[in-house]
């Protein structure tokens, strides 16, 4: 049985990745090894990634005579990284998975379910400590600090830490999920965790350079840190360093018996976990006074509530909001950028520049792509309300622009703040820019999903992760945003064009295309395929 769940915990993520139908077959021979080869094709290019990162890290602790404290850090951005990418996954698929109930009714073992969802959990952990740990050792082993034996110990240190990191991302989900369980918001406590970890990501990836130079000067307290305050960590770094089989064994009981453990104690209580109840506070009645309102802000209304109650759905389609807020808050808090601090190198042209860049976040919000396909096995009751589907319409694109217009004033807030902006013409492209790049993002999406979208995807979230509905908007906003900026520094510059009126050009030119799309849009073609849409 317990064979029969996994393989179709594997189905489920090769659904996901091809993109089939609920209930297809599984995937022939030959997309299954075109999946793989796009697999170890990711994975060698994250770990060449990491090797930028690990490669001065080895070079100053190998010369300090530290070797043991790469392996120990690596092990450390493993354990971390494995646990923040793996942790809201527990949640929802061992806590909250859709079919918990059903898989309780039939005659299956408790304990059964419970490993199948640990396992799938463990390999998800294992990828990311594969990946960490292979590239820490290979870049050890290609700049000879170490042998054979040295490499086949870190390989067998990143599956102990994946033990270890499961067993903290199952008892962290539960915890979280008996925290949420009688919250009336727990999406909005789900975001500001998934926010809090973006922030320092950010922080942590925005001066990586100086990160890794200051921990090589300070190697020698890091050092004693690692011995006194994280021991297990510390005898995994000599084991891999020095091929210690007494401190390998002391790490490896470290990592399994907080598995077993965790393991024994969710089983014994997993029903329990399952059919707690959920009630919350009953809210007294209050005779209030009936507001009416317009049906397109009805119909925008539903689209909103149905977005806040899913972090799936508010996470997808609006992580460009989440992840340039971040951006925002740290760079205002900071007085300094990255991003900002290259712009200034292009002088009284920075505002201009800035409208680009800010104006390509507009392709990483994709609500209104999915915005039709989330109606699902429902859409026939929209269609049969007596409203007009240009009223549905207007109100999927408010749908998008509401969370879309605020955030691109915040952020060119923010350029204008850290900046220093003067210019008037500046200040007004730094707005206008952005805000044609939004409505443009979401007219097409709007059309791509009324004219290429599907309604039996089998879940919200499948229906909002479609590929089409996010890559071509996004591809389409880059193209025009930084594609315009680079165009202008090739040719148009040359030619003695001033960035302002090049830019008010290209500001015209969205503006114009978006008065042809929102005009496409209510057309006669718009309305037939409208009509053909869920028959």
């Amino acid at each position: 049985m317990l064979k029969l769940l996994l393989k179709n915990r594997f189905l489920f993520l090769m659904d996901k990745l091809t993109g089939q139908k609920k209930g297809k077959k599984v995937p022939t021979a030959a997309i299954l090894a075109l999946i793989t080869a796009g697999f170890i094709a990711l994975l060698v290019g994250v770990g060449y990634l990491l090797s930028w990162l690990l490669g001065p890290l080895f070079d100053g602790f190998s010369k300090a005579g530290l070797i043991w404290l790469y392996y120990a850090i690596a092990g450390t951005i493993a354990l971390f990284g494995a646990f923040v990418f793996t942790f809201t996954y527990a949640q929802g698929a061992i806590y909250e998975a859709d079919d918990n109930e059903l898989l309780l009714s039939m005659p299956i073992r408790p304990s059964v379910i419970l490993a199948s969802r640990i396992w799938s959990l463990f390999f998800l952990n294992l990828l990311i400590c594969v990946i960490v740990m292979g590239a820490a050792g290979i870049v050890a082993f290609l700049q000879g600090g170490s042998g054979v034996g040295n490499l086949l110990i870190v390989f067998l240190c990143a599956v102990l830490l994946a033990m270890l990191s499961t067993a903290l991302a199952s008892l962290l989900g539960w915890f979280t999920s008996f925290l949420t369980r009688r919250m009336r918001k727990k999406v909005l406590f789900q975001v500001i965790i998934y926010m809090m970890f973006v922030v320092l990501i950010y922080y942590v990836s925005n001066g990586i350079t100086e990160h890794v130079q200051t921990m090589i000067r300070n190697s020698g307290d890091i050092a004693k840190a690692f011995r006194n305050g994280v021991f297990p960590l510390y005898a995994m770094g000599t084991a891999a360093a020095d091929l210690d089989m007494v401190l390998l064994l002391i790490f490896a009981a470290c990592c399994v018996l907080p598995f077993v453990v965790m393991y024994i104690l969710l089983s014994h209580s997993f029903i329990r976990i399952l059919t707690a109840r959920s009630g919350m506070k009953k809210r007294k009645y209050e005779a209030k006074a009936l507001k009416g309102s317009s049906v397109v802000w009805a119909l925008t209304k539903k689209d909103m509530r149905r977005m806040v109650d899913s972090s799936t759905y508010l996470l997808n389609a609006c992580m460009g909001v989440f992840y340039f807020i971040a951006i925002c808050v740290i760079s205002v808090m900071s007085g300094k950028s990255s991003i900002f601090d290259l712009l200034k190198d292009t002088g009284p042209d920075m505002p201009f520049a800035a409208a680009a860049i800010v104006g390509m976040t507009a392709g990483f919000i994709f609500l209104s792509g999915s915005s039709i396909s989330v109606e699902g096995k429902n859409f026939w009751i929209l269609k049969s309300l007596p409203v007009k589907w240009s009223d549905v319409m207007k109100s999927k694109l408010l749908f998008h622009l509401l969370p879309a217009i605020p955030f691109s004033l915040l952020f060119s807030l923010a350029v204008v703040i850290i900046a220093s902006v003067k210019s008037v013409m500046g200040i007004l492209i730094l707005f206008l820019m952005p805000l044609c790049f939004h409505v443009l993002c979401a007219l097409i999406g709007l059309l791509l999903n009324l004219f290429m979208g599907r309604l039996d995807y089998p879940s919200l979230a499948k229906a909002v992760k479609s590929t089409r509905s996010q890559l071509i908007p996004m591809g389409i906003i880059l193209v025009l945003s930084i594609g315009s900026l680079l165009l202008y520094m090739i040719i148009f510059k040359e030619m003695g064009i001033s960035m302002q009126n090049y830019m008010l050009a290209v500001t015209a030119l969205v503006a114009l295309i978006d008065v042809i799309l929102y005009a496409f849009l209510n057309s006669r073609a718009a309305n037939r395929r409208w009509e053909k849409l869920g028959n």
